[in-house]
């Protein structure tokens, strides 16, 4: 049994990676020479494939909140609560991707406005990737707390704190022409480089996140597998 758990484990969060991997290169080149096409817009194949994998991770993290309150493995009130209220923050993430929640906000509320348009570097409105960051980085010195124990979580997460933090930044920074400007070729494919690069990096932060999970998951169940194996054996 715990064999089978360890199998399934390494089974499930390869398939994770090399699900992405697949994905985005079919999405890239089943729109050459228009590589971009399925992937920049927030309309587009991407949107949904991510739309799907984050609320997959608010899922696997909310099963660890799960093994956690059976195995007992949390140490204050925060800890105890901590992949639960994570879980729930990605499957918002989840719905904000697919209904565009936070662009909604910049374009109709923060630009018109003028709320966080005048801060040097950061897109008009953009200021809100900054703050999501922030709020991130905080439940990350958290979460790490509760996962070192689990040198590969602990891996994969890292991984993905990363690639996140560069994506945030990046999209905030990302110029954004006015309307009406005329833009040459070569200024319009480097923003378009700039948006694909920010995706591609979203996508495989959100590909470790969810890998981070379904192994620190899939390492309490076996840890639960082991407990209730003694167990049996001491009844016996």
């Amino acid at each position: 049994m715990i064999n089978s758990i360890r199998n399934w484990r390494i089974f499930t969060f390869t398939s994770v990676l090399t699900i992405n991997i697949l994905a985005l290169l079919f999405l890239t080149f089943s729109h050459w020479p228009e590589w971009w096409r399925n992937i920049n817009f927030e309309d587009s194949h991407l949107t949904w494939f991510s739309s799907i994998q984050l609320i997959m991770i608010g899922f696997a993290s909310i099963s660890c909140f799960f093994w956690s309150t059976i195995l007992g493995t949390y140490n204050s009130f925060v800890d105890k609560y901590l992949f639960g209220a994570m879980g729930c923050g990605f499957i918002f993430l989840s719905l904000d991707e697919k209904f565009m929640i936070h662009e909604r906000l910049r374009e109709k509320v923060f630009i018109p406005n003028e709320i966080g348009t005048e801060i040097t570097g950061v897109g008009a409105g953009d200021f809100l990737h900054l703050v999501i960051a922030a709020v991130g980085l905080v439940v990350s010195y958290f979460i790490i707390k509760q996962i070192k124990a689990s040198k590969l979580s602990l891996t994969f997460y890292c991984c993905a704190v990363g690639l996140a933090l560069y994506s945030v930044i990046t999209d905030a920074t990302m110029p954004i022409p006015p309307a009406d400007a005329i833009l040459t070729e070569a200024e319009i494919t480097t923003g378009r480089l700039h948006q694909f690069t920010e995706e591609i990096l979203e996508t495989f932060a959100q590909a470790f996140f969810l890998m981070s999970f379904i192994n620190l998951s899939f390492e309490r169940l076996e840890l639960f597998a082991i407990k209730y194996t003694n167990k049996v054996e001491e009844d016996l």
